[in-house]
């Protein structure tokens, strides 16, 4: 979480010019971008728990939704960008929930996939208004036009973010 609520000026930057790397606009767009973000994962958190579910949960029964056939566990992580224990952890409690169900793809159960129930697609159908009314709010005093450059200019950050860690970039800020 980002939690700088007063964003450093252009002023704040000078005594920092030494530093030939520094670009005072990328910094205020990074820091913006932080406590954007930082503010949108809460707002989504404490959404989804006002509905009692977890954002890895929700997260997991929106992938499977989208795949009537079920994913396996180790594709269903991969999608979900976590780790196969924490997959496991979260299908166990989402099966003992009723909101998943697994089951064998062949006869010597070594392999199986996951399969959203009609209770998993019920949770998500109780969700979808309000979760969609909110974002629609959210956004609304955005225009079409910026959303397309907003949505742009994402694309070349996350390319970014892939070449940083290519290059093993551990640590920013």
């Amino acid at each position: 979480m980002f939690c700088m609520k007063e964003l450093p000026t252009r002023e704040d930057f000078r005594p920092l010019e030494v530093y030939s790397s520094l670009e005072p606009s990328s910094m205020l767009l990074f820091y913006q971008f932080l406590r954007s973000g930082s503010d949108l994962l809460t707002i989504f958190n404490d959404y989804l728990i006002s509905h009692g579910i977890s954002q890895g949960r929700f997260v997991v029964l929106l992938i499977l939704r989208r795949r009537v056939a079920g994913f396996a566990p180790s594709d269903l992580a991969e999608s979900a960008g976590v780790t196969r224990a924490t997959m496991t952890g979260l299908m166990d409690g989402l099966e003992r929930d009723g909101f998943v169900k697994r089951y064998h793809l062949d006869e010597d159960k070594r392999r199986t996939n996951v399969k959203i129930t009609k209770k998993g697609e019920d949770l998500l159908e109780s969700i979808f208004p309000d979760y969609f009314l909110s974002i629609a709010n959210l956004m609304s005093d955005v225009t079409d036009e910026e959303r397309d450059v907003i949505s742009n200019f994402l694309s070349k950050l996350d390319l970014g973010i892939s070449n940083w860690k290519l290059k093993g970039n551990k640590n920013v800020a």
